[in-house]
């Protein structure tokens, strides 16, 4: 008789070599030092909790192997001396072997997880803390869970190793922002994006935990913008946290978009090099759909078939409208921005950070 695979293994497996792929193009551009970083959140370094993520998934996947044929989760003092051992063991790990060993065990991970049968996924057991849980979420959580939760760790390392307490201070002298603040280059990546799904039994599970780069163009300079979340149709539950399809800035009627963004001062004269033409296939590229709302002749207006609902986060900004009318907005101001013809000023000597949900709308002639 022909055993039967899981579909739900499968996708277990495909999330867990997307989440190690995403790790190790985190970990291919670290400098020695920030592989010797420590993790405060767990005491082991960057490379060291790599190499963490590289040895356990064949452990912990031949552990869900022994619990769907009826055997029981080892204790906690069992995996914290695993661990420790394994920390001294490759305290002077390599980088480049490391990335390659973590590649590796994905690999050979994809076809031991994608073996389980549904017969066996569904098998349970409790765990230490007398809770009930199935062979798919011991797969998921000591995968994909597991991988996703220390590459948060390791980010947030990296990011407290890099930028100072003073990320936000300005110059005391000038009053113009430092190379660190927020609208600088050491903003790049800084945000972080986490992602719940759930799975096809209902199980809550989070999808992705990543830092998401901003998008910049010429033709608006000093301003960032994060494109996070999206999707051109309506959204129907339960939803796996699967990216959605989606690529014009602005939404149709029946989608929605999550971005925040970062607005310079204003700057009032572009460069002597500046060029319109490549300019506008700059932005066509990288924002579709942005120049066909833009009002050319009042730069900065625009109207959109969309509900904005926005707050800002850091900074201040001010909202115009086409009758010259302003709103002056600080941190934790919010505004409905129900499709009226407007433009974002900052007026101010810093830049600004504001999160917004447009939501699209049908407008009637």
């Amino acid at each position: 008789m022909r055993t039967i695979y899981s579909r739900r293994a499968t996708a277990v497996a495909e999330q867990f070599v997307t989440s190690t792929e995403f790790l190790a193009g985190i970990l291919e551009g670290l400098s020695d030092e920030e592989w010797r970083a420590p993790v405060p959140s767990d005491a082991r370094t960057v490379g060291v909790l790599a190499r963490h993520l590289a040895d356990t998934p064949a452990v912990f996947i031949e552990i869900a192997r022994s619990v769907s044929a009826g055997g029981k989760l080892p204790t906690w003092d069992a995996v914290n001396e695993w661990n420790a051992q394994a920390a001294k063991t490759h305290a002077d790990c390599r980088q480049a072997e490391t990335i390659q060993a973590l590649r590796e065990a994905a690999k050979a991970s994809v076809e031991a997880i994608s073996q389980f049968t549904d017969e066996q996924l569904d098998v349970t057991t409790q765990n230490a803390a007398g809770q009930t849980r199935s062979v798919t979420d011991l797969l998921h959580h000591f995968t994909v869970e597991h991988t996703l939760q220390h590459t948060s760790d390791i980010e947030r390392a990296l990011i407290d190793a890099k930028e100072p307490a003073a990320i936000h201070q300005t110059s005391s002298t000038s009053g113009t922002p430092s190379p660190t603040h927020p609208n600088g280059k050491g903003r790049k990546g800084m945000l972080r994006l986490v992602v719940t799904g759930e799975t096809d039994e209902g199980k809550s599970v989070f999808v992705s935990d990543r830092k998401v780069d901003p998008v910049t163009v010429a033709a608006m300079p000093n301003t960032e913008f994060y494109r996070l979340w999206g999707s051109d149709d309506s959204v129907q539950l339960p939803s796996s946290g699967n990216v959605p399809s989606f690529r014009t800035l602005f939404p149709p009627a029946t989608g929605f978009r999550f971005a925040v963004m970062t607005l310079g001062p204003d700057q009032t004269t572009m460069p002597p090099d500046f060029d319109a033409e490549a300019a506008m296939a700059e932005m066509q590229e990288k924002l579709p759909g942005a120049a066909e709302w833009m009002d050319f002749q009042h730069p900065g207006m625009h109207r959109t078939d969309t509900v904005d609902v926005v707050v800002v986060l850091s900074g201040e900004i001010w909202l115009e409208l086409d009758n010259g009318k302003e709103a002056h907005l600080k941190a934790g101001d919010c505004v409905v921005q129900n499709g009226t013809r407007h433009a974002w000023r900052n007026k101010s000597s810093a830049p600004c950070t504001f999160a917004g949900t447009l939501i699209g709308a049908e407008r009637r002639s």
